[in-house]
């Protein structure tokens, strides 16, 4: 007969785990199929097929388990000579297992006798479930241990309030970077700026691309707008554009959109010019109500407006 010992790949503490877990999911005479116990054994000793087997060969010596139904069949093909397949059938584990009368039982099992634990899912089902499932935590606001956690909460509230009135400040005064929510918005500004004079009127169609590109209602609105052939000239008008936000002090240095919608008519000639140098394209505009733009300039590289 073969002499089976518990090596370093087999332990029996380790087998104690793998029933353990099986106890949380099925009770004395369910049956446990190979996919579950398959999982449990990877959970515990590894995904090696050698290591699978050896843990499954050493729960059935110990009495673990029991094994039910037929064996399943591996079927395994490998190319052979002159182009044929040649396949290999061998049997593998059961297809479902069983506690056996020596299987370790839970502390509840062991004081009753009588205790038949809660219904439970599949392990698989347990974790297809659990992997969309989002982690929800409650976290204490403000306060700290040994302290007044009143005291400290309404302090990190007022704080955080004066915070966000410091930026919604900061970006009411500061220029807004946006850009064409629509791609049909987009061509058609382009075409308009292409077919643009001085004395052109704005048509209802810009008026709606206007209503979406400006996001400032109040007052005075400068607008404008560049468009730059995909050339040297672009990246170095934008390097330059970024040059010239940085020194302003602007929240979104780092913009490469196609519009600048300001209330600081100074910027909005500033980088008018900047973008004349670059651009055989660009227009500003004037906006006094919601969905109009009025044409102050147009900028051609070789001098006309």
């Amino acid at each position: 007969m073969e002499k089976f010992r518990i090596n370093g790949r087999s332990g029996r503490a380790k087998c104690h785990a793998i029933i353990t877990g099986l106890r949380e999911f099925y009770k004395n005479g369910d049956a446990i199929p190979w996919e579950d116990l398959e999982y449990f054994i990877e959970q515990c000793c590894g995904l090696d097929w050698r290591t699978k087997m050896k843990y499954v060969t050493c729960l059935v010596r110990l009495d673990f388990l029991q094994p039910i139904g037929s064996r399943r069949r591996i079927i395994t093909r490998k190319p052979g000579r002159m182009g044929h397949v040649r396949t290999y059938e061998r049997l593998g584990a059961w297809e479902a297992y069983k506690f056996g009368p020596a299987a370790p039982r839970r502390y509840q099992e062991t004081l009753n006798p009588k205790y038949v634990p809660p219904p439970s899912p599949s392990p698989l089902l347990k974790k297809s479930e659990g992997a969309g499932s989002q982690k929800i935590m409650c976290v204490l606001c403000g306060g700290r241990v040994g302290g007044d956690s009143s005291k400290d909460g309404e302090a990190s509230i007022d704080a955080s309030r004066r915070r966000e009135e410091k930026k919604s400040q900061r970006m009411h005064n500061s220029a807004e970077i946006v850009t064409r929510v629509r791609k049909e918005a987009k061509t058609s500004l382009v075409q308009k700026n292409r077919s643009f004079s001085g004395d052109t009127e704005v048509s209802q169609e810009n008026d709606a691309e206007s209503r979406d590109c400006t996001r400032v209602h109040n007052g005075v609105v400068w607008i404008v707008d560049w468009d730059i052939p995909l050339t040297k000239n672009r990246f170095r008008f934008y390097r330059a554009l970024r040059k010239l936000k940085k020194e302003l002090g602007l929240h979104d240095p780092m913009s490469t959109k196609s519009v600048l919608v300001t209330k600081d008519e100074e910027l909005a000639f500033r980088v008018f010019n900047l973008a004349l140098m670059f651009t055989a394209k660009v227009h500003i505009y004037e906006a006094r109500e919601v969905g109009t733009r009025v044409p102050i300039q147009g900028g051609f590289l070789d001098g006309r407006s």
